[in-house]
């Protein structure tokens, strides 16, 4: 799949080995992008506050220290005021979590897949549905994206 213009995507993941495995499965789906990685949300918010980063998309980890997920979003959205598509990026499927970010203005939930294959099967039907809604806000039911398995 490709965009006729590179699509900015940012990842902020405290885990090196999660955002190599992002960046590299990204490049491997044949999305058409560029990525810029953050190991925390404070360096995303400062990026954003003064204008350098005009992302296309955000994937944000939940569990991070010093600011969560969920704070990076909330700052996203009410502090920022922006309106950035945010896919929530987390090895976490709890309830709890999917409804407060939906509810926090999140566009969409995933779960992290458990293979590779997974990761660059989920960047193409993703970046698909990005490409034909850009990501609007999604109804509740169709909040959390689920990967079927590869084997």
């Amino acid at each position: 799949m490709s965009f006729h213009s590179p699509l900015h995507i940012i990842l902020a993941d405290d885990d090196a080995d999660d955002r190599y495995i992002f960046s590299d499965a990204l490049k491997k789906s044949g999305i058409n992008a560029t990525l810029t990685t953050f190991s925390h949300c404070n360096e995303l918010i400062d990026h954003l506050q003064n204008g350098l980063l005009h992302p296309d998309i955000i994937f944000l980890d939940i569990n991070m220290p010093k600011m969560s997920g969920k704070e990076c979003l909330q700052k996203i959205r009410t502090d920022l005021n922006q309106q950035i598509p945010v896919v929530m990026y987390s090895t976490s499927s709890n309830p709890e979590d999917i409804e407060e970010t939906y509810h926090a203005g999140a566009n969409l939930y995933i779960t992290k897949p458990f293979t590779y294959g997974l990761q660059v099967a989920m960047f193409g039907k993703l970046f698909e549905l990005y490409r034909i809604t850009a990501l609007k806000p999604p109804s509740k039911n169709d909040f959390l994206f689920t990967h079927a398995n590869d084997d």
